[in-house]
């Protein structure tokens, strides 16, 4: 029987506090959605499991960070080798969208990962 091959895939969340980072990783991980979430403070973890084929099988580490300025200098070092970012911003807030220029620097600063970086904008 072949050894099952197992690929490991950091992604990181950024973007102002309250723009559904913490909701939207909930709702991708536990199938859950709780319009009540408080705030993030730090960092969080959750990780998603994905069979590819029998030999295959990808997780997910997805790395919820807080929008709160105060808190950045803890989440900067979970940069530090993420393969994706997901920036998000609320539709119904144009300054969480206007922040993002931002994030993304930040995020450029503080990244070691060689090679291409997936990089998405979700917007809640």
């Amino acid at each position: 029987m072949a050894k099952k091959e197992i690929k490991i895939f950091p992604i990181i969340t950024l973007g102002e506090s309250g723009v559904g980072k913490t909701s939207i990783i909930n709702r991708f991980t536990k199938d859950y959605f709780d319009e009540n979430n408080v705030s993030t403070i730090g960092v969080n973890f959750s990780k998603k499991e994905l069979a590819i084929n029998e030999n295959e099988k990808i997780i997910l580490k997805l790395i919820d960070t807080c929008g709160q300025e105060k808190y950045r200098s803890l989440t900067r070092s979970y940069f530090k080798n993420t393969d994706v970012v997901l920036f998000v911003f609320r539709l119904d807030d144009k300054d969480t969208f206007d922040t993002i220029k931002d994030w993304m620097e930040l995020f450029k600063s503080n990244n070691n990962k060689e090679g291409e970086i997936l990089k998405y904008l979700v917007r809640k």
